[in-house]
């Protein structure tokens, strides 16, 4: 099992800092992937990213997002990417504040 982590980076990198911090810290996830924010539009099956990790996940890993809305801005597109994951073996646990 290995603990994975996906999230969006702006164009300067800004804004992927935060994300790493909480992330690393409290995950220690040990493999990344991540999109431009200006695929946040683009369905998550086709953002290379997210392909990229569908095609490494593995049985029983585990995806850290530090937000659900990185997965489908609609509840149609989350509801597609986490059947993805699901077919995959890679559980999404429940984010608390």
């Amino acid at each position: 099992m290995k603990t994975l982590a996906y999230f969006f980076v702006g164009t300067d990198g800004e804004e992927a800092m935060p994300q790493f911090e909480v992330i690393g810290d409290s995950h220690h996830a040990v493999q990344w992937f991540a999109d431009m924010t200006s695929m946040a539009s683009v369905a998550a099956l086709e953002r290379p990213g997210f392909v990229e990790l569908l095609r490494f996940a593995r049985e029983g890993d585990v995806l850290i997002v530090s937000l659900v809305s990185h997965l489908g801005s609609s509840a149609a597109e989350l509801l597609t990417a986490l059947q993805a994951l699901e077919s995959t073996g890679v559980t999404v646990p429940e984010s608390r504040p």
